[in-house]
């Protein structure tokens, strides 16, 4: 670990309250970043922002839903105002599960792709401004495994993660003449609440 790494960077982080996007805001923290931290997940979320308070960290937190359609713009604004400008974004938020195409309600497929993919394509596109303005922006995509091969019964999920890939592919391209990274992360399986759910 190289403590100064992230020093001052101001990180937007969803998904932040357990698991993996937990993790992520503990290591950030200990680098030097600044951190808003973002769940609907309300008790979890004020716990984690206090246990890195109390580590001396600056730290934020917004409880909310990304996948309300003002969601966005109010995680970029609440960043702005707390920290003055936004250098990274780390798109980690989102929900597990999922079946065969034949056994799939079309309801679930919906939920998935909004959940794991176009929210992730809404906070990306919220924050892209600001994160031009940083010279140094950083974008991180939270996707799986899933989305490289096929495994059983995670159709919509493998399908948001794919697209996620595709996605942060896009980013990378059209922004790399603007100073700005972008790029996916496809961990396999981690033992986290979410994946004993799903497992």
């Amino acid at each position: 670990m190289t403590p100064e790494r992230l020093k001052d960077r101001i990180a937007i982080l969803t998904g932040a309250a357990a698991g993996i996007g937990r993790a992520i805001a503990m290591r950030f923290a200990r680098e030097g970043a600044r951190l808003l931290l973002v769940d609907r997940a309300a008790e979890r979320l004020s716990a984690v922002e206090h246990e890195l308070r109390d580590g001396g960290h600056a730290v934020a937190s917004l409880a909310l839903d990304i996948v309300e359609p003002t969601a966005p713009d109010l995680i970029v604004k609440q960043c702005q105002q707390r920290f003055g400008r936004i250098d990274i974004l780390v798109n980690n938020a989102g929900i597990g599960g999922s079946r065969p195409v034949a056994e799939l309600p079309e309801e679930d497929w919906r939920t998935t792709i909004e959940v794991d993919l176009t929210a992730q394509f809404r906070m990306a596109k919220a924050a892209l401004p600001h994160l031009v303005q940083s010279r140094a922006g950083r974008i991180i995509n939270m996707a799986s495994v899933f989305g490289l091969m096929g495994f059983p019964t995670s159709s919509s999920y493998a399908v948001a993660k794919a697209g996620l890939m595709a996605l942060t592919r896009s980013i990378a391209v059209d922004y790399a003449p603007r100073g700005i990274t972008a790029n996916a992360i496809a961990p396999g399986l981690i033992i986290t609440e979410m994946s004993q759910r799903t497992t």
